[in-house]
């Protein structure tokens, strides 16, 4: 249960960063971008961003995810730049799934 006025995000941002805790995904404009583009979600509003990406990417990396598609959107992928995108070509499973383990934008 969150505290008053503590909201998902940030809750999620405190628990993954001071204690270690996944305790969701962070979301925030640069995910929801990112995740959308990436067609990893069809959906606009965070929490069922959150709920779709969090069957998709295990709970042990939901808190180093986060910073890897935020550090992503922040500085590599811009909006609405998407020509530039390194990940742009990424549509290949195999692809995709080392992504989601390792935010690594290459072929395994």
């Amino acid at each position: 249960m969150l505290s008053p006025g503590l909201g998902e995000k940030r809750a999620n941002v405190v628990l993954g960063n001071a204690f270690g805790k996944n305790g969701g995904i962070v979301v925030d404009t640069h995910v929801i971008r990112l995740s959308q583009r990436f067609k990893l979600t069809k959906n606009r509003d965070a929490e069922k961003i959150e709920r779709d990406l969090m069957k998709i990417v295990p709970q042990r990396d939901w808190t180093l995810w986060s910073h890897w598609l935020i550090w992503h959107g922040r500085r590599r992928c811009f909006a609405p730049q998407t020509r530039l995108c390194k990940l742009r070509s990424v549509r290949a499973l195999p692809e995709r799934e080392n992504f989601l383990r390792t935010g690594e934008a290459k072929k395994t």
